[in-house]
C-alpha cells in the first residue's frame, strides 16, 4: 500500500467518524417521527442515500478495472437524472430500519476500506467512463479526460459525499430541529 492509499484510508476513517458523531445520541424512535433532515429525506433516507452511492462508486471502480468504457443502460447527466436515481435508491431501502441502515453503513465502510487496500497504485490512476460523465447512450468507446474519472477520484468523491451529508446533519441538529436527547 502506498502513501496515497494510506491518505485515502485516513480520510475515509475521518469521514466515517464524523458521520457517526453527527448521529450520536439519536435512536431509532427519532427516525420514526419522519422529521426531514435534507429536503424531504429523513435521517434514515440520508443514510440509505450514502450507502447507495457507496455501492454505486465501488461498482464503477470494479467496472473501470475490467473495462474503462463499460456499457451502461442509463446515464445521469442532469439534476433531474440525479434526483430520480437518488429517489429510486432511497426507495429501495424505505422499509429498512435505522439499525439495518447503520449496519449497511458499516458494510459500506468495510467494503470501501477493503477496496482501497486491494488497489494497486496503477489501478488508482486508471481512468474510466462513469454514467454521470456521459451525455447520452451509448457511452463513448474512447476514454478521454473529459468523459472519464480516475479511480482515486471516485474514492475521494465517496469520502467527500459522506463528509457533505455529515455536515448537513450536524447543521440540522444545531438548528434545534431534533428532539431533546
Amino acid at each position: 500500500m502506498d502513501e496515497h492509499q494510506r491518505s485515502l484510508i485516513n480520510s475515509l476513517e475521518r469521514a466515517r467518524d464524523s458521520l457517526l458523531a453527527s448521529i450520536e445520541g439519536l435512536d431509532e424512535s427519532f427516525d420514526a417521527s419522519g422529521a426531514p433532515v435534507f429536503g424531504d429525506w429523513t435521517l434514515r433516507d440520508v443514510m440509505a442515500h450514502l450507502v447507495s452511492w457507496g455501492d454505486e462508486l465501488r461498482s464503477e471502480i470494479r467496472a473501470i478495472l475490467i473495462d474503462p468504457t463499460p456499457h451502461y443502460s442509463y446515464v445521469i447527466s442532469s439534476d433531474r437524472d440525479y434526483d430520480e436515481w437518488n429517489q429510486s435508491q432511497v426507495a429501495v431501502r424505505k422499509s429498512s430500519s435505522m439499525r439495518e441502515i447503520l449496519d449497511e453503513l458499516e458494510r459500506d465502510y468495510q467494503e470501501t476500506l477493503d477496496l482501497i487496500k486491494r488497489l494497486a497504485p496503477d489501478d488508482m490512476r486508471r481512468h474510466g467512463v462513469v454514467p454521470w460523465k456521459i451525455e447520452q447512450l451509448p457511452p463513448p468507446t474512447e476514454v478521454t479526460p473529459e468523459n472519464s474519472t480516475r479511480v482515486a477520484d471516485l474514492v475521494k468523491i465517496h469520502i467527500q459525499h459522506i463528509e457533505e451529508h455529515s455536515e448537513e446533519i450536524k447543521h440540522w441538529r444545531r438548528q434545534g430541529e431534533t428532539p431533546a436527547l
